[in-house]
């Protein structure tokens, strides 16, 4: 059963466009990681002209802010 298993999975993993979406989803891995980690440092820092600047571009954008 283990042989059939991973031979079904050979050829799935072979497929171009699977290949494609996990190539393409690795290669952005590290954008993705670093902008949540900007997102959470930067989220709260505290300046007041930022804190200031992100409570007008909020409002403006009609999103809420976490304060």
């Amino acid at each position: 059963m283990n042989n059939r298993v991973l031979r079904r999975l050979a050829r799935l993993n072979e497929q171009r466009h699977l290949y494609s979406i996990r190539s393409t989803f690795i290669s952005t891995m590290p954008i993705m990681i670093a902008g949540g980690s900007y997102a959470v440092v930067f989220n709260q820092l505290p300046i007041a002209g930022y804190q200031r600047f992100m409570q007008g571009f909020l409002a403006t954008t009609g999103a809420s802010s976490a304060n």
